[in-house]
Order: structure tokens, then C-alpha cells, then sequence
């Protein structure tokens, strides 16, 4: 699923930063990882986080956590599908090839909002 042999989606990098301690719920990155199955085979995955803060990241929505504060609502926690501490280019969705790539996005997107209604 991963093209151009891009490291920083492969199982390897992204366990290694779990291992570490480089994330973790401790530093703000919940790992909520995405996998989708059909018959037992892995035909999707989504590197996913729930995030309680903006650090770590190469986005600047500070000033919209400061709206919705002032809103008096919540930003975080929030959702993140990413790679922690890169700015670099790639793919984060992974779909495997045949796959009919709006219906698994679709099924991807129902999965979550079912999995984690509150967020």
C-alpha cells in the first residue's frame, strides 16, 4: 500500500516512534490508528492521532484554537492524519491497489465518526 517506498508511512518508523516514547498519551499523541479489513486482509490505513495540543506539528492553527476558545468551545482534543514531527510530502491515506478508493474513503470516514462520536 505504501508508494515510492515512502519510510515515513511504513509500520517499521511509526512503531519505532511508539516504542521510543517519541509519542505517546503522555506527550499528547494518542495514537488511534486506522486499519481496514475486508475478509481479513488489510486493505486500508490511516497513520491517526488524537491530539490534546498543536506541538509537534508543521500546521499553525493556533489562532483557531484561540476562536473556538473564545467560542466557547473545544479545539482539542483533535484529530490528526499525519506524520509526527515531519513537514515532508507523502501519502497518509494508504489504500491498496483494485480497491475502489471512494468507497473505501468512505467506509474509512463512517469507521471513525462510529468508533469516536464525541470527537
Amino acid at each position: 500500500m505504501v508508494q515510492n517506498n515512502d519510510p515515513f508511512v511504513c509500520h517499521e518508523f511509526l512503531l519505532a516512534l511508539e516504542q521510543s516514547g517519541s509519542i505517546s498519551e503522555a506527550n499528547g499523541w494518542q495514537s488511534k490508528h486506522l486499519l481496514v479489513f475486508e475478509q481479513q486482509e488489510l486493505i486500508a490505513a490511516m497513520p491517526l492521532y488524537l491530539k490534546n495540543h498543536s506541538r509537534g506539528e508543521y500546521v499553525f492553527d493556533q489562532q483557531w484554537a484561540d476562536a473556538y476558545y473564545q467560542s466557547g468551545m473545544d479545539y482539542y482534543p483533535k484529530w490528526l492524519n499525519s506524520i509526527p514531527f515531519t513537514p515532508c510530502q507523502g501519502q497518509r491515506i494508504l489504500i491498496k491497489k483494485g480497491q475502489d478508493i471512494p468507497a473505501v474513503m468512505k467506509l474509512c470516514v463512517d469507521t471513525i465518526k462510529l468508533k469516536f462520536p464525541n470527537y
